[in-house]
């Protein structure tokens, strides 16, 4: 756990003695005998208040102060990770939009390109849209790609779809191929901008790799636990029938029910399918740390290798390497 996100824990807990102390004294009132020493005891407990957030407020300028020495030093950490490959960008609808831009800030200098960007709507991630993304995916399959008969959850079979459109196949190393023709990959934008499911920008070629950016949701709020469900679904379904796929978030996604923390718990669905798909994960997309383990990830997914970056529980290192 960070320390920002430890003094912000810390000042919470504190904040709340600090509450239930006063609520205390409100109730007994001058008829209780220690008045003083709970006044005492309330000075001492806002100093200490004070002084975690005082705390907390050094750990965010020093937080600030390596993100923006990072900016400069990121295009050299990417450095031709990437050379000559095709990148295809995702964003779900609660990202944010400075992560974005600054992943697609790195791309260049990682020697890549851009084959086309793809934000998903809320229709696309909504329980009411699942029947029909499933008969998407059913009628506009290309030629030589194949839907899973043993999940046919709306989320897994919508990406294996985009995977078998938009992404190249690929065991590994430089031999990746093609699994889907110019007029196939054109249905299949078609279909699901005109269902007014996503939004696409080129899409012309398909893509080396995916990286996948959503928010920090940790899947507990009203229809959140469904969204996070339906995300981790389909971006698995999306590594099994594509040549990789980086799944990066804020922190909260990494947390309870969120889909990066639902991706690193899960193996069942690739253990159904016979295989592993190819799908790394950044929990901290907000920090330049996380932006450079985005790009270097996704190099390493294209390669077969998968990995979990970032300050959560459930990361296996702080950057990928």
């Amino acid at each position: 756990m960070s320390h920002n996100r430890s003094g912000i824990a810390v000042a919470g807990a504190a904040c709340g003695i600090a509450l239930g102390t006063v609520f205390g004294v409100y109730v007994l009132g001058p008829h209780s005998g220690a008045s003083s020493h709970i006044t005492r005891h309330n000075v001492d407990t806002e100093r200490k208040v004070d002084s975690v957030t005082a705390e907390r407020n050094q750990a965010n300028k020093s937080v600030q102060a390596a993100d923006q020495l990072g900016v400069t030093l990121a295009p050299d950490a990417v450095k031709g990770r990437l050379q000559d490959k095709a990148v295809l960008i995702i964003t779900t609808p609660d990202v944010n939009k400075d992560d974005v831009k600054a992943v697609n800030g790195l791309i260049e200098p990682a020697g890549a390109h851009v084959a086309g960007t793809i934000g998903l709507k809320d229709k696309f991630v909504s329980r009411d849209g699942g029947d029909d993304l499933k008969s998407i995916a059913a009628t506009t399959l290309p030629a030589g790609v194949q839907l899973s008969e043993r999940n046919s959850s709306p989320g897994w079979h919508i990406g294996q779809l985009m995977g078998g459109a938009f992404l190249k196949k690929s065991e590994g190393g430089d031999n990746a191929e093609e699994q889907s023709t110019g007029p196939e990959r054109k249905i299949v934008r078609d279909s699901l901008t005109q269902g007014d499911f996503l939004t696409a920008d080129g899409l012309d070629e398909p893509a080396d790799g995916a990286i996948l950016i959503t928010g920090g949701s940790d899947g507990k709020k009203g229809n959140h636990d469904y969204v996070a469900g339906f995300l981790r679904d389909f971006t698995e379904g999306l590594g099994h029938n594509g040549s990789g796929v980086v799944a990066a978030s804020r922190p909260g996604a990494a947390e309870d029910n969120g889909v990066i923390a639902r991706l690193r718990d899960s193996s069942t669905h690739d253990e159904q399918e016979g295989s592993q798909a190819k799908i790394a994960t950044v929990d901290d997309i907000n920090h330049v740390t996380g932006q450079v383990s985005a790009i270097r990830a996704s190099a390493d997914v294209i390669a077969g290798k998968t990995g979990s970056y970032g300050i959560m529980d459930g990361s296996k290192a702080a950057v990928a390497q």
